[in-house]
C-alpha cells in the first residue's frame, strides 16, 4: 500500500515541489490551496489555514479522497 499524504499549501513553490516528490515516490497526495488562488480546484482542496473549521473540513475531504484512492492532486 502506498503512503497517503496531505500537503497544506500544495500550490505554492515549496508545496508543489513536495507534491511532485511524493508522487514520484508513488504516494497518494491530496493538497490544499488558498481560497484566493486560481487553480484547478477539482484536484486541490480549498482551505483557509487561518480558520480551524476550514482546516478540519480540508482534512476530512483529504481523508475521503485518499481512502477512496482519488488522491491524484
Amino acid at each position: 500500500m502506498s503512503a497517503r499524504c496531505l500537503v497544506l499549501g500544495g500550490t505554492g513553490y515549496v508545496g508543489s515541489a513536495i507534491c511532485r516528490e511524493l508522487r514520484e515516490e508513488d504516494c497518494q497526495v491530496a493538497w490544499t490551496t488558498d481560497p484566493g488562488r486560481l487553480c484547478d480546484t477539482s484536484e486541490g482542496i480549498i482551505c483557509d489555514l487561518r480558520q480551524m473549521s476550514s482546516v478540519r473540513d480540508a482534512v476530512e475531504q483529504a481523508a475521503r479522497r485518499l481512502v477512496s484512492g482519488d488522491g491524484q492532486g
